[in-house]
């Protein structure tokens, strides 16, 4: 069975998944400037970004589909879509399609080491903005 706990209830804390804070990854190259994969994570966060921002602005989404925040995250990333470009160069949006259907938005972040953090997860609108740059493969736990 599988394993959710938080490191913590501060902002830059994060949720562990079997002990692990990488949910998956986005495959290397993606951004250019980097060529090997880059995890996943899912920060508590704050009003705008993380768990915190998912509960708070999408939290009727989730008990429509009778979900937590990372249980969503957990099942989402195991999933394959489509990743997209976003307006933010340290941006990218996945388009995840299975039900529910639903938009990942992630931001590059550098520290404690680089990882792709998770802004929002959204219920699919019908249009999204950018160009498609890459195949999300679906969770993928790289050495």
């Amino acid at each position: 069975m599988t394993s959710f706990t938080r490191t913590g209830d501060k902002a830059y804390d994060y949720w562990l998944i079997d002990g692990s804070a990488t949910l998956g990854f986005i495959p290397g190259g993606i951004i250019a400037t980097h060529e090997n994969p880059i995890p996943i994570w899912l920060h508590v966060g704050n009003p705008a970004w993380g768990e915190v921002h998912v509960q708070g602005k999408h939290g009727n989404w989730l008990a429509s589909n009778q979900s937590t925040v990372i249980a969503l995250v957990y099942e989402k990333l195991s999933q394959k879509g489509s990743i997209y470009c976003s307006e933010d160069t340290n941006k990218i949006k996945i388009s995840l399609r299975l039900t529910p259907t639903s938009i990942m938005i992630l931001t590059l972040q550098q520290r404690p080491q680089l990882h792709f953090s998770i802004t929002s997860l959204y219920p699919h609108p019908a249009r999204i903005d950018g160009e498609v740059i890459g195949k999300y493969p679906g969770r993928i736990l790289y050495p």
